[in-house]
């Protein structure tokens, strides 16, 4: 098939890189160059340098809306644009530039955890199973017909971009045998069920924040959902921001209140709501990633961290 590709992120580089052998990909729609994590300097986006690689046409464009936009899709003729990840809404004035539209490859089995992150969301929830869908793209946010759900199995403690890249690589090979059958005239979308549907908004790096008052399990669901980005963190005694890389439920116990730690053979055990969290990694701000316990040999300062309502 004659595909467009659009995408943004590392997870959608292997879409592109697959489909470009499995298909003819005679262009990518990408998200502009955006500042890195310091904010000085302006980077490509990952798919805009994978097509670089592949020496395909890259138009960047946050909107999907400006004439000249949909002229540039229009111009290459496309049978479909293949879209992972992108990062904008399509309109319904460019449903009908491609003759199969666009085709969505969703990281949830829809209707459930429609939206901008449904892995972390999932992992956050500690909800099952995994996997993904293929949908044609209309006018709602992830409610168009399916043409493809497939379950993938996952480990148990994934974090969300061990999941995003295992669902990616799994997921492409079935959006790319999607589009084959499509252009075969040997599938059809259906309506998406009305039932199970649910939602899954974006992170913010303020969600991040660990509320040490929760059960043990629930924080650890959700330092896995949020790690790596936006990233999962807490404060100390006085106020130093830690980014918490890696940590477990560990059945040792450090105290009863929420929050405070203490080195236990060796570990930094902290306590919770109900249970206990090992930390393995972190990232104290300013600082490199460490081991928790190389940080707590230096650490002087009360052993509680910042507890949230």
């Amino acid at each position: 098939m004659r595909l467009l590709f659009a995408g943004t992120p590392q997870p959608a580089v292997t879409s592109l890189t697959r489909l470009a052998t499995d298909h003819e990909v005679v262009g990518v729609l990408t998200m502009p160059d955006a500042r890195g994590k310091r904010g000085k300097t302006l980077h490509p986006s990952p798919v805009a340098l994978a097509a670089q690689d592949l020496d395909i046409p890259v138009y960047k464009t946050a909107s999907l809306k400006e004439p000249e936009t949909q002229a540039w899709i229009a111009s290459h003729e496309a049978d479909a644009v293949a879209v992972v990840a992108y990062g904008a809404l399509v309109p319904a004035s460019a449903f009908d530039l491609t003759r199969y539209g666009w085709i969505n490859l969703h990281f949830s089995l829809l209707p459930a955890y429609r939206g901008a992150a449904p892995v972390q969301r999932m992992i956050e929830d500690g909800a099952a199973p995994f996997g993904v869908t293929v949908f044609q793209i209309d006018a709602g946010l992830d409610t168009g017909p399916i043409f493809r759900r497939e379950s993938i199995e996952l480990s148990d403690r994934v974090t969300s971009g061990q999941a995003l890249t295992e669902l990616a690589e799994q997921g492409t090979v079935i959006l790319s045998q999607t589009l084959t059958a499509i252009e075969e005239d040997h599938l059809s979308a259906v309506a998406q069920d009305e039932d199970g549907i649910s939602h899954a908004p974006q992170l913010t790096p303020a969600q991040g924040q660990v509320n040490w008052q929760l059960p043990a399990a629930q924080i650890d669901r959700h330092i896995r959902a949020f790690t790596p980005d936006p990233g999962a963190w807490t404060r100390t005694s006085d106020g130093t921001r830690i980014k918490i890389l890696a940590a477990r439920e560990d059945t040792r116990q450090a105290g009863t209140e929420p929050g405070t730690f203490e080195e236990i053979g060796g570990d930094v055990i902290v306590a919770t709501g109900a249970g206990s969290i090992l930390l393995e990694e972190i990232a104290p701000a300013g600082k490199k990633a460490m081991p928790a316990s190389a940080w707590l040999r230096g650490w002087r300062g009360e052993k509680s961290f910042e507890v949230t309502e």
